[in-house]
């Protein structure tokens, strides 16, 4: 919360400005191509109208409670700007972030260009600076005119959430279709690879396969790299294999079953082509002789090659099995989430049977940026990566005559050797190598059926629970904001903050402004409050009241409360807040569902007022799940704003800052008021000292102080008002008033007072003190603002 306000600068006069700083702006980087929707970070392309104007505002106290203590003037600065954001044309701009604000683009105020061919420039631009007024064909930018950057000449740190490139063609109206992106990103003709689109072959199948499955991405390609590691990158998330067969290059699934959803519907072809038997392989690799003889496998399968040499005595499938405790039970995936302002999110998929038996196999953590939904899309690929991690261990290899030469890789085999055990087992062909006699060198991996479309765990699968990320966590319950006394703090001022919501509601962030426009990002509350009203009025009592009953209703946060002993009670162990009064109670007796009645009391505990609580008013336990937030001293006396954003459950679906209201609250100090307990006594003209922590008043102030002790034999009351001195290291800075019949003196302390720790307060007598004071014994029990 401290990050709202600034140290002030100690100068007198502050200067103005005389250029812009910005983020980014740098001439021959990559113009990011965005497919889907996600979050992209602009590259500042021109500005121009920078202005530094005196503002009326004096230093002290300004937005975002920065500011100095000298009183000199303060500049506010503006310019126009021009921000390049992706390769065009985009379908539009949603969430705008600069700095730590949240909001729309009619926040800033700024204006999209999509990026179309032959768009038009700007019109400000046309009419105030026609020199460098550029359309920028084909390229979609931000522009922001007389853009207001306050009393700080920089820009923010601005990003954007681009509806790009064939964002509608997913299964969510977000992302987009993996198939639509190869194809656009390979033969766009203006911004491709420059792959012929003739040689590209059917990915009908491969966009059934992910629309299906729900298999949606939204990459940002905006690093130099070969075309061919962005779509090996793609593939590899999408669970398919690349094919150059035939002249064409082919997209095939490991998909294995049928699938239909989302509108579409998938079905791999799992005949096998062949049905290879032991006179089929070729046993051993030929070389060019003149002998003739026989040939394994038949002759038919040599025609047209040299005769074959040596022996034949190897064996015709060689199988290669790596173990299963080097294979890797735990894939972590590292993805964006779109519902957490598409922050970085790790997924992670882990078969514990495995992790059981050889212990933890963490594959490197994969990189996928792509994917911006951790829970439908990033779950389902790190378990299909699990998956083949774990089960397809197996590499056959094996060799065949010239007549399989239509067999590429993605096909299916079946295969027998009885000297294996092998009988007509299926396997799935990954490579397929010719020599220059015509001898296809064969390898391939299982085929098992299911486990290389979706299938889930069934512990998974059959839970019946399947988190929604994004789903509406609803708004909070009307909060409960207040300061506590300085015996529940460890010397850092705080504001606590209670809060619940409704059945979906997990959490919120809490945001913070000293102006009511610019937020800050507190921190989170990830508790539910046991938080409700009361139902019925508490009269005001002294403590312990036996006497009267708390009855609240906690329905709102299904909060629960239970009894404690008498000296738990007496303790404060079971505090509560109520109406600015804390108190404690011993018996919880459950009168109907989330209602109770709270009898034996323990009213006004550390020092708050004992007062009146009508039905109605909010009730907080203050217990762990209470929002705590550190603040400076600046701060009180100050108004300041706080909004709640709620997440769901899973913590997702994160409310916009736009769409919530603003509480308000004073900053009072009170967690520093009661931290100040001295004694001393007066005899003829004396002093005493009294050693405070650092303090600090914005205003004059009047501070009660509560005294005991004797007033000497004489009388028994002052005879006159008497004044005494208050001096903070030999300053004067203040006066104690001591009146006739007083019960308790008042101190009054100068504007902007500042104690630090360690400064010497002393109190000193007038030179004539009245005699009935002479003998005066006091303490100061506490001071409060």
């Amino acid at each position: 919360m401290g990050g709202i306000v600034g140290a002030g600068s100690n100068a007198k006069q502050q200067k103005a400005v005389g250029s812009l700083q910005f983020q980014t702006s740098q001439r021959g980087g990559v113009i990011p191509l965005v497919y889907g929707t996600t979050r992209v970070t602009p590259n500042l392309i021109d500005y121009d109208d920078f202005k530094g104007a005196p503002s009326s505002q004096q230093s002290g106290i300004g937005k975002g409670g920065g500011g100095g203590k000298g009183g000199g003037q303060q500049y506010k600065y503006s310019a126009s700007v021009i921000m390049g954001v992706c390769q065009g044309p985009i379908s539009g701009i949603g969430t705008v972030w600069w700095d730590k604000n949240v909001g729309v683009l009619s926040s800033l105020p700024a204006a999209v260009y999509l990026g179309s061919d032959g768009q038009a420039a700007d019109p400000y631009w046309e009419t105030r600076h026609a020199a460098k007024a550029l359309g920028y064909s084909g390229t979609a930018t931000i522009v922001a005119n007389n853009f207001a950057m306050g009393n700080t000449a920089t820009l923010p740190n601005f990003s954007f959430e681009v509806e790009g490139l064939l964002s509608p063609s997913g299964t969510n109206g977000f992302d987009a279709n993996p198939a639509a992106i190869v194809a656009d990103f390979l033969t766009n003709p203006r911004y491709g690879a420059g792959f012929p689109e003739t040689s590209l072959g059917d990915l009908s199948l491969y966009s059934a396969y992910c629309q299906a499955l729900g298999l949606v991405l939204s990459p940002m390609l905006d690093t130099q790299q070969e075309a061919q590691q962005h779509l090996a990158d793609i593939i590899k998330i999408t669970n398919s294999a690349i094919v150059w067969s035939g002249g064409l290059l082919k997209i095939i699934p490991y998909g294995d079953q049928p699938i239909t959803g989302n509108g579409s519907s998938y079905t791999p072809d799992t005949t096998p082509l062949y049905s290879l038997g032991e006179d089929d392989f070729i046993v051993q690799e030929s070389s060019v002789g003149t002998n003739s003889g026989v040939t394994p496998g038949g002759p038919a399968l040599r025609s047209g090659s040299g005769p074959i040499t040596g022996g034949f005595n190897d064996d015709p499938i060689h199988i290669t099995r790596s173990t299963p405790a080097d294979a890797a039970n735990s894939i972590q995936l590292e993805c964006l989430d779109r519902s957490n302002n598409y922050n970085t999110a790790i997924v992670e998929a882990f078969d514990q049977g495995s992790i059981d038996l050889y212990g933890i196999r963490r594959d490197s953590s994969l990189k996928a940026r792509a994917i911006v939904d951790p829970v439908n899309v990033a779950a389902l690929v790190a378990q299909l990566l699990l998956q083949r991690a774990l089960l397809f261990r197996n590499t056959y290899t094996f060799k065949l005559g010239w007549k399989y030469c239509l067999l590429e890789p993605m096909d299916l085999v079946e295969i027998t050797d009885l000297r294996l055990g092998a009988s007509a087992l299926i396997v799935r062909v990954t490579a397929v190598e010719e020599d220059e006699e015509g001898t296809l060198s064969i390898t391939a991996e299982d085929f098992f059926g299911g486990y290389s479309t979706a299938t889930l765990y069934p512990s998974q699968s059959n839970s019946g629970y399947v988190p929604n990320w994004s789903s509406p966590p609803g708004d909070i319950n009307a909060p409960i904001i207040f300061e506590p006394p300085a015996a529940l703090l460890t010397g850092q001022l705080e504001i606590w903050v209670a809060l619940s919501g409704g059945a979906n509601w997990g959490g919120a962030q809490v945001w913070i402004s000293s102006d009511g426009s610019s937020y800050a990002l507190a921190g989170t509350v990830n508790s539910t409050a046991v938080q409700g009203v009361l139902t019925a009025d508490l009269p005001p009592h002294s403590s312990p009241d036996a006497t009267n009953t708390l009855s609240v209703d906690l329905t709102e946060s299904q909060g629960q409360l239970a009894s404690v002993s008498a000296t738990d009670a007496a303790n404060l162990i079971t505090l509560c807040y109520i109406g600015g009064e804390l108190l404690a109670y011993q018996t919880a007796t459950l009168t109907a569902t989330n209602k109770y009645a709270l009898t034996t009391l323990y009213r006004g505990a550390y020092g708050s007022t004992i007062t009146d609580h009508p039905p109605g008013t909010l009730f907080a336990r203050l217990d762990g799940s209470i929002g705590r937030f550190s603040y400076p001293n600046t701060l009180i006396g100050q108004t300041i704003y706080l909004k709640f954003a709620s997440m769901n459950i899973v913590g997702g679906g994160l409310q916009s800052l736009n769409s919530l209201p603003a509480y308000t609250y004073a900053v009072r100090g009170t967690g520093q008021a009661s931290s100040i307990i001295v004694s001393g006594s007066l005899s003829g003209r004396p002093t005493a000292n009294l050693v405070l922590q650092s303090y600090v008043f914005a205003a004059p102030v009047t501070l009660p102080v509560g005294l005991s002790g004797s007033r000497g034999t004489a009388s028994t009351a002052a005879t006159a008002t008497t004044t005494f001195n208050i001096q903070k290291n030999g300053a004067s800075v203040g006066t104690m008033v001591f009146a006739p019949s007083a019960a308790a003196a008042t101190f009054t302390m100068n504007p902007a007072t500042l104690f630090n720790a360690g400064d010497v307060l002393t109190v000193i007598a007038p030179a004539t003190p009245d005699a009935t004071l002479a003998n005066l014994a006091w303490t100061i029990t506490g001071i409060t603002q």
